[in-house]
């Protein structure tokens, strides 16, 4: 009996160019939502289009920002956050979070929670957050909160989604 691999379970693995894999990925939709604390009385926040539930026990909410992001580094040191699902309807605030970050805030219209961090007035739904952990995941990192309480969906507003290089919303129901 030979210790070597038998043909059908030895196949070659071709390698994957992370161009082609971002490539690919764009076919996949994701959510458009706003991340964001307040710094003293600065409010800061990013764009983010990774955010996912994570948890039912403990309630965790997560997403993924770049190691070399200087806005997700004023975000780690901040221990409360808001994340505002942004609606289909919403053209001003995704290109203004597209700007420097302390000019973000200036175009959109936003309240402050309980919790005082920025909420995104008009937004599908907000949830209420505490810094739980982050993990590094490659280039980026792992970021993971604590849902304290989410401001209720409004029914007659749709998400907006980022899908195949842009920014669209969801077939009427």
């Amino acid at each position: 009996m030979s210790d070597q691999p038998s043909p059908e379970n030895h196949r070659t693995v071709p390698e994957v160019s992370p161009t082609r894999f971002r490539s690919a990925m764009r076919h996949l939709p994701t959510g458009v939502v706003i991340a964001a604390g307040m710094a003293g009385d600065q409010p800061i926040g990013m764009l983010i289009g990774s955010f996912t539930s994570v948890s039912l026990s403990p309630l965790l909410v997560g997403f993924l920002g770049d190691h070399g992001s200087k806005t997700l580094a004023r975000l780690l040191e901040l221990d409360l956050w808001t994340f505002s699902v942004l609606a289909d309807d919403d053209t001003i605030t995704p290109g203004a979070f597209c700007g420097p970050l302390h000019e973000r805030f200036d175009q959109v219209k936003w309240s402050t929670s309980p919790l005082g961090t920025p909420v995104i007035d008009n937004a599908v739904l907000s949830l209420h957050c505490r810094k739980h952990s982050t993990v590094e995941a490659g280039d980026h990192d792992l970021v993971l909160a604590e849902v304290l309480d989410i401001t209720d969906p409004d029914p007659l507003r749709r998400p907006l989604v980022f899908a195949e290089g842009r920014m669209t919303g969801l077939a009427p129901r």
